[in-house]
């Protein structure tokens, strides 16, 4: 025998939809988020950054192992200029939120790097027997620490590692020298890293709620949208012609089918802007009836016979409703307009068969009849003129 299959529980069939819809936001999020480490990462910052490297050799030319100085700065460059083709890169490459995982990866590796970079510079090229030398240096590398938080706050593990090896160090070097004023300096340098630390998670944060807001509003954009698609859809598609004015009788909006139903030709249809000025609605009361729907704030249900300019005439079923915006103020009238000349016609066609054979019925009653009765006479007066006038408007629509 077959195997019975269990039905999947709805309660943990949605519990895993709605883990999937949020790691794909999760995904899109730190994608976007590091989109913008590599947008904020342009050549200039690169330049500042080598820049910086070379005052700081300046600096410590004569104060500091030249070798040891040249290395550290060669390797800067170097960094920097690997750096800036890495982005370069990426800029060709355009790539996707799933590769864009492997290039977050690159900006934590580059941000390992250059964290130990210039903590090198804090430990090993440290001016021991200049104080001058040594505010340079740790003015240097908190501009360091502070660029990175403003160009890298979007991912913390990025901004974390450069700011935490760089500011450890510095304050690890100052304790080294056991004397007081560099321990106050070392515990400066860890307030600092404090402060640093609060500043860049607030950023964080932030940028983190920006960018959800930011989608949020796409969605709700993109369901607007579909929406509004669908709503077009269904009034250009309607069976019956749908008409929007305003409070001044302006008309805002009229699907296709309006037109056909009203036989508006190309010209009429120019002249059709507002309801209170055309001359078929005046005529026909329908601009009179939508005065009332908006002066007495009801819905109207009206049958009209409409004339159109070039002379077609038929039997139109209106449908009027006021509109209404949030705070319940009357901004015009929507119409449904319905062609029910075809109805009118059956129903007058079945009401003349009816009184053809009242009449018929009449004529073989009316032997019995006594010569002279005058009722006799009136019914067959008014039977022939009821079926005069029914056929006359048969003919004429």
């Amino acid at each position: 025998m077959p195997e019975r299959v269990e039905p999947k529980d709805e309660s943990l069939a949605s519990i895993e939809t709605a883990a999937a819809l949020q790691a794909a936001n999760d995904l899109k999020l730190k994608a976007t988020q590091i989109r913008q480490l590599y947008v904020v990462a342009r050549p200039e910052v690169f330049i500042a950054a080598a820049a910086t490297v070379l005052v700081l050799t300046g600096v410590l030319w004569t104060v500091t192992q030249r070798r040891l100085l040249i290395a550290w700065c060669v390797a800067g460059l170097v960094m920097y200029l690997v750096r800036q083709r890495f982005v370069a890169a990426f800029d060709r490459s355009s790539p996707d939120d799933e590769t864009m995982l492997w290039w977050g990866k690159v900006c934590v590796t580059a941000s390992w790097i250059g964290g130990i970079h210039w903590a090198v510079a804090t430990l090993f090229l440290f001016p021991a027997d200049s104080l001058l030398h040594q505010t340079v240096v740790a003015f240097m590398v908190s501009g360091i620490c502070v660029g990175t938080i403003a160009a890298a706050s979007a991912r913390k593990e990025v901004y974390l590692p450069v700011i935490t090896i760089v500011l450890l160090s510095q304050a690890c070097r100052y304790f080294w020298e056991r004397d007081y004023a560099h321990v106050a300096m070392g515990f400066m340098s860890i307030v600092l890293l404090a402060i640093f630390i609060i500043i860049a998670n607030r950023m964080n944060e932030m940028n983190t709620e920006s960018l959800k807001l930011r989608f949020h509003n796409a969605d709700l954009v993109h369901e607007v949208m579909e929406r509004e698609a669908q709503y077009r859809s269904l009034v250009d598609h309607a069976p019956v012609g749908i008409l929007f004015a305003n409070n001044e009788g302006r008309i805002t909006e009229w699907n296709p089918r309006l037109v056909n139903t009203l036989g508006l030709s190309s010209e009429e249809a120019a002249k059709f802007t507002n309801l209170y000025a055309f001359p078929p609605f005046t005529k026909s009361g329908i601009s009179a009836a939508f005065r009332r729907c908006i002066e007495e704030n009801q819905d109207a249900e009206l049958e009209v016979a409409y004339v159109s300019e070039q002379g077609n005439s038929s039997n139109l079923s209106i449908v009027l409703t006021p509109r209404r915006d949030s705070a319940g103020r009357i901004t015009g009238t929507q119409a449904l307009v319905e062609d029910i000349t075809d109805r009118k016609r059956e129903e007058l066609e079945r009401r003349l068969k009816l009184e053809a054979r009242a009449a018929a019925e009449f004529a073989r009653e009316e032997p019995r009849t006594q010569p002279g009765d005058r009722s006799a006479k009136s019914n067959r007066g008014i039977f022939a003129g009821q079926r005069r006038a029914l056929q006359g408007y048969l003919r004429e629509h």
